[in-house]
C-alpha cells in the first residue's frame, strides 16, 4: 500500500508536537528548501532511508522556524488529506 498527501496538507515542527488534533506525526530530515515562487517554499522531509514528503510553506513560516537543509523536524498531515493506493505486486 502506497499513501499520498499533497504538500499544502504537511506542516513542519521543529519539537514534537503535543496537543494537537494531528495524529499522523512523523520525525524527519529536512534535504532541500526549494524555493517556489514569490514567498513560497517547499521543504523536502525525508522519513527513514527513502520516503520523502513534500511541504508547501510561506518563507515568513520557513525563517521564524529556522529550517535549514539537514535539521531534524516533524512533518504533519491531517488523516483526512491521506489518499492510499493499493499496488498489486
Amino acid at each position: 500500500m502506497r499513501a499520498s498527501v499533497l504538500a499544502r496538507d504537511v506542516s513542519i515542527a521543529t519539537r514534537v508536537p503535543q496537543g494537537s488534533s494531528i495524529s499522523n506525526i512523523l520525525a524527519a530530515r529536512t534535504t532541500d528548501n526549494s524555493e517556489q515562487g514569490p514567498g513560497r517554499l517547499n521543504p523536502r522531509p525525508v522519513i527513514g532511508e527513502e520516503n520523502m514528503l513534500l511541504s508547501r510553506i510561506t518563507r515568513r513560516s520557513c525563517d521564524q522556524l529556522g529550517l535549514s537543509v539537514g535539521m531534524d523536524v516533524f512533518a504533519q498531515a491531517k488523516s483526512a488529506a491521506l489518499t492510499t493506493w493499493y499496488i498489486k505486486l
